[in-house]
């Protein structure tokens, strides 16, 4: 685990000991922990003594976050348990006062028939990045060790989120994911915003829901911004019946009003998701530092 400062140099870096070797794909951090993740679903050894790639689920196993203070030592980080699961991306964490919150998109583990769960379906569905997930919150208290999880939406299929980068590690009310209407690889048809402390969809949009397929939306704050949401969600649109590219732009406050821009590109960006909004002051001071 390791903190890298603004100046991009190596401030800190320690050993964090686990039971073998993991898979975790995102971490999330607070004002003064990082959140590390211990997920039940790692390589099949005996598949890698042969050369093969292969992935397995664990449900015996359990979810297992770890706090850690940002500048902590090894010994310092604490584990939680929580329900099995797989877990692509956060939104936000944040401390409330002994309680350390995190907000994500939990991967449901794939289910037999009467409810246990299917590793074999799961890890397989993982592998191929057919995607079934729901917002969800983790809870975990540092001073009696307490934990709960909550689902805070169980009807949409929602991930690759994002949030008002500027108050990354503080409490955010609003969070801004792609919108899958069925459970094809990298399809998501659009875009919806979520209240984060109720887990209430506000509003949402999809153009065209059998051809279009958005990337990851950008939360860009408005010039002088009054309000959280006050600004701008961006994201790439590809339209696969009419081979169109776009760059759409939404109201942050209202998605549903549809695009209130958009930009058309050139040729086809293939479908890919992580990116982030950089402002031009940003830009011209990264300029004059170099």
């Amino acid at each position: 685990y390791g903190v890298v400062g603004a100046d991009g140099e190596l401030k800190h870096h320690v050993p964090i000991t686990l039971p073998g070797p993991r898979l975790p794909h995102d971490m999330a951090v607070t004002e003064h922990y990082s959140i590390l993740h211990d997920l039940p679903l790692f390589h099949d050894h005996e598949a890698m003594k042969l050369g093969r790639h292969k992935i397995d689920f664990h449900p015996e196993l359990p979810t297992r976050l770890g706090v850690i203070p940002r500048f902590g030592r090894s010994d310092e980080i604490r584990w939680f348990d929580f329900t099995p699961c797989f877990l692509y991306h956060t939104i936000n964490a944040w401390e409330e006062g002994d309680n350390i919150v995190m907000v994500g998109c939990r991967y449901m583990p794939a289910q037999h028939a009467d409810g246990s769960i299917d590793a074999q379906r799961t890890a397989k569905n993982i592998a191929e990045l057919v995607m079934t997930a729901r917002l969800w919150r983790w809870t975990m208290n540092l001073k009696t060790g307490a934990v709960k999880e909550q689902c805070l939406d169980a009807e949409h299929n929602v991930e690759f989120p994002s949030c008002n980068a500027a108050l990354m590690g503080r409490r955010t009310r609003y969070g801004y994911l792609s919108d899958q209407h069925a459970t094809s690889a990298l399809q998501w048809n659009g875009i919806r915003k979520y209240d984060l402390e109720t887990g209430r969809s506000l509003s949402a949009w999809t153009d065209d829901v059998d051809h279009s397929w958005y990337s990851e939306p950008w939360f860009a704050a408005a010039d002088n911004a009054q309000s959280e949401d006050h600004g701008y969600v961006i994201a790439f649109q590809f339209n696969a019946a009419t081979k169109r590219e776009t760059l759409d732009i939404f109201d942050a406050r209202d998605l549903s009003t549809g695009p209130v821009a958009q930009i058309s590109i050139p040729r086809h960006i293939p479908t890919g998701f992580h990116g982030c909004w950089v402002s031009a002051q940003r830009v011209a001071r990264w300029n004059a530092s170099t």
